[in-house]
Order: C-alpha cells, then structure tokens, then sequence
C-alpha cells in the first residue's frame, strides 16, 4: 500500500532515518535594485497609458428599415374579382355586410401559434387576443393613439393570386380604422420581414388590399419602439389604474381647455392643485384628454387637449356622469 508524504517522513524518523525535520526549497530573491527598477517600469508603464486620450465613444448602428407601406390610388380601383375578403371577424359588426363571419376558437397553447396574452381595449369595449409580444405592444399604440378610432384583431381573409398565378389566402395581424381611412398592418420582427419569401409577397398582398380601397402596412419592433414615442407610451400606461378625478372636477378640467384649447400639464396642475401627473396620465389612457406621443418626451411642458370622450362633438354636454369612465 502506497504512503502519503506524511506517512512516508514519519516512517523515516521512527527508523533513524532521518531527523524529522523537511527541507522546503529556498528560491532566490530578487535584488533591491531589480525590485526597484521593475516597479519604475510599470510606473512608467501606467503613467503613458494615464497620458493616452480615451476613445471616442462608437456611434449606435442605425438600423435601416424599408418603409413597408402601401397607400391604395383611388383614381385606379381594382377590377379583380379574384382579389376579395371571404371572412370576416365577428367584432367587425360595423362594415362589410353580407361577407360571412370568421368562427373564433379556443386559441392553442405552443410558441409558434396560438394567445400568449390578452389586452383589456377601453377603445374598442372587448378584450382582444396577441398572439406575440409584438402585437400586444401594436395594441397599445393603437389603444392610445387619439387619431385611432377603434381595431380589431385578425379581422379578415384575404383571397389573392400570387404572381405564380396561384390563389393565395392571407389573414393580417390588424385592422385599424381612422376617421378617414382603414389600414390593415401586419406585425413581425424586422428579421423575420426581412426574409426573401416574404419580401416579395409584401407587394402582393399591399396590392391586393389597395385594390379594394384599403392601406397596407408592415410593422417591425423598429417602428414599434422608436423613441421618444415607445417610452411615453409605457409612462401612460403605467399609470392607467390611477383613480378618476371626481366628475366636478373632471368638468372643470374640461371647461379650461375648452376656453384654452390647450395647456401644459404644469399649468393644469397648478390650476388644480388636487390634481397628480399620475391622474393626468390616466385620463390620457381613458382617451378623456390628448397628448402628443412623438414628438418630445412627457413632462411639464407637455401641452394637453380634450380627447373625443369630453369633446362636446361626441356628446359631452358640460355634465360628466361616472357611468362614462
């Protein structure tokens, strides 16, 4: 059986081999003067380093996007009747009559298809299905955009003949309708869009729907969180649970800016000191007043109009009732 060193120098000294005692090594040491004049040349070492100026900071790459946006020419209406919407979503109970209705299923679970969250819509008065995290963040643009008058999720199907001369079936993500315009909009992320198959199919289905009267529009996460847009959209939502002001109130705010048009939110705050930013940011959300998203970020300086719910055009009569927030 093989001994450990212990055992081995223990054996040794009981036998009169050895004294007991184990050498260890000596390694030399350095000089003084070697010692010194190494730590002179690190000295010098770090003192040129110190003298050398920083970098300058790489700029961000810019990530160029195509403008994937199709506008339909009304002077040119389409003429084929193999361009059509065979079905429509059952929320879509305002327009295209006599087109039949879509069967809504249960949605499956998986990471390719099927609901990975729900979003609560004011807007629209349901709760509508994303299927990615992209689309739930188009539905927050549309949610809170003032021009946006309501959307719908999976609206339609779309028949089309590809350049193959194949009849092609296509069903876009959303439906967003304007006061003067309806644009169906696809969402993906910019490295799916971007793949060669679906590049050239993009033109196809725009033609399609521009041929019916309709814009078309590809959405990547580049559109989707441009800034400052996408940071002032998370600041209004995150405050979208703070309480309604009381309806006396609420009426006075609405006098203000009728006499004004616009205000600041520092001169709203200072005209209603029981008023918080937080509320304000509320009442964004509950599309009771109107801000401008895009062009600098939320602060102060922030000018405020009165959105559609307290515009007496929509049927605001100077007397708020709390069954309406």
């Amino acid at each position: 059986m093989r001994m450990t060193p212990a055992q081995s120098i223990l054996t040794a000294y009981k036998a009169g081999l050895s004294d007991g005692r184990v050498e260890v090594p000596r390694y030399q040491t350095q000089a003084p003067s070697d010692a010194q004049e190494l730590d002179d040349k690190a000295a010098t070492y770090f003192r040129d380093l110190l003298g050398i100026a920083a970098p300058n900071p790489r700029p961000p790459a810019i990530q160029q996007t195509p403008a994937r946006r199709w506008h339909p020419d009304p002077v040119r209406p389409s003429n084929n009747v193999e361009v059509r919407i065979t079905h429509r979503h059952p929320a879509l109970d305002f327009a295209l009559d006599g087109v039949p209705l879509m069967r809504i299923g249960r949605s499956l679970s998986g990471p390719h298809r099927g609901r990975q969250s729900r979003f609560h819509s004011l807007k629209t008065g349901r709760t509508l299905r994303a299927a990615s995290r992209p689309e739930f963040e188009n539905f927050l643009h549309n949610e809170l955009d003032p021009r946006v008058v309501t959307f719908v999720e999976q609206p339609v199907r779309l028949q089309y003949r590809d350049r193959q001369g194949r009849i092609r079936h296509y069903r876009p993500d959303c439906l967003v309708v304007r006061d003067r315009s309806w644009e169906f909009q696809e969402i993906k992320l910019e490295d799916d869009a971007r793949r060669e198959e679906n590049e050239e199919r993009w033109p196809q289905i725009a033609s399609a729907f521009n041929g019916l009267g309709y814009a078309f529009c590809v959405l990547t996460e580049y559109q989707l969180r441009s800034e400052p847009r996408w940071s002032n959209i998370k600041l209004i939502w995150r405050d979208r649970l703070a309480a309604s002001p009381p309806p006396d109130l609420l009426c006075a705010i609405a006098a203000a800016l009728q006499q004004s048009e616009f205000l600041s939110v520092g001169e709203v705050l200072a005209r209603f000191p029981d008023l918080r930013r937080k509320h304000i940011y509320a009442l964004v959300r509950k599309g009771l007043l109107e801000i401008d998203f895009t062009s600098h970020s939320l602060g102060p300086g922030t000018f405020v109009r009165l959105g559609r719910g307290l515009r007496p055009s929509n049927g605001y009569d100077g007397e708020w009732r709390d069954e309406r927030i």
